[in-house]
Parts: C-alpha cells; structure tokens; sequence
C-alpha cells in the first residue's frame, strides 16, 4: 500500500484528517492512501467513520483538519469540479420520487455535461446486461433496493 507522502502515485490521499461533531470525534489525525489504478477497501465496525471519510471525500463535509486530495484536488474546495470524473454510491440510493430511471440517468448526465444521446448509447448495453433495461420507464421510487443501485451505478 502507498504512503501519504507517495501523492505523486496516489489518487487519493488523506493526511492528518480529523473530523468532529459536536463533542464527538469522528476521525483523528487519519493517514491513508489509495495508489492510482489500485482497489482498496475500507473496513470497520459501525461508527468507525467510514460513511464520514466518504462523505469528506465527496466534499458533503469539511473535514475539521488535515488535508483530502483526489487527484491530486482538494476534496471540499474542488468538490464541483471532482464530482465530474468521480461519484458516490450511497447503501441506500435516493432519488427523486417523481423521476423514472430514464430521468434520473438523464438528469445525471446533465449534471455532468455530458451529451444526452452519446450517454444512452454507453448507458444501453450496461442497462441490458443488468437486466434494467426494461424497468427505465418506471418511477425509481418503485425500484427494489438492489435495482436502486443498479440505478445509482
């Protein structure tokens, strides 16, 4: 596994992260690193975390000290910016009741500038091999949770 200090060959790296609510320490003085083109996993028992790592990341959160970069970006500051190339798939996807899944992949891509009719035509096959192709016209709020993120995907 790489170091922090390694950020040249990292894709994400945290240094001395810290994060509290309240009078609750979430994280402390947190290193870690992912290599790029590498998998990682991130495991620990509940409220170790995890889910607040993940949402500093994102830049839902601002972490309280240290330092998030994704390629090399600030996490919080670059959040627009970084959620173009990177995305979040929550346990439980929510989307918008009054949306069918050919909306919320429309809305998807709007949000990332991307051409509506080049996406479908990437989006299509993956739909027909996950078996949701014909479910699309359906609002996602009738989805089952595993079609939710087969959805969030």
């Amino acid at each position: 596994m790489s170091h922090p200090e390694d950020g040249d060959h990292s894709a994400v790296v945290l240094k001395e992260v810290s994060k509290s609510f309240g009078d609750k320490r979430v994280l402390l003085d947190v290193n870690w690193s992912v290599p790029k083109g590498g998998i990682t996993g991130l495991l620990g028992p509940n409220g170790a975390g995890k889910t607040t790592l993940f949402r500093l990341l994102m830049g839902l959160l601002k972490a309280d000290s240290g330092q998030l970069l994704v390629d090399g970006q600030d996490a919080f500051d670059e959040r627009i910016e970084l959620k173009r190339y990177i995305g979040f798939l929550p346990d439980e996807p929510i989307f918008y009741n009054y949306l069918k899944g050919r909306e919320v992949i429309e809305l998807s891509a709007a949000m990332h500038d991307l051409n509506y009719r080049d996406t479908w035509m990437r989006i299509s096959p993956i739909a027909r091999r996950l078996e949701m192709d014909t479910h699309l016209d359906s609002y996602a709020e009738e989805y089952s949770r595993g079609m939710k993120k087969k959805l969030g995907l």
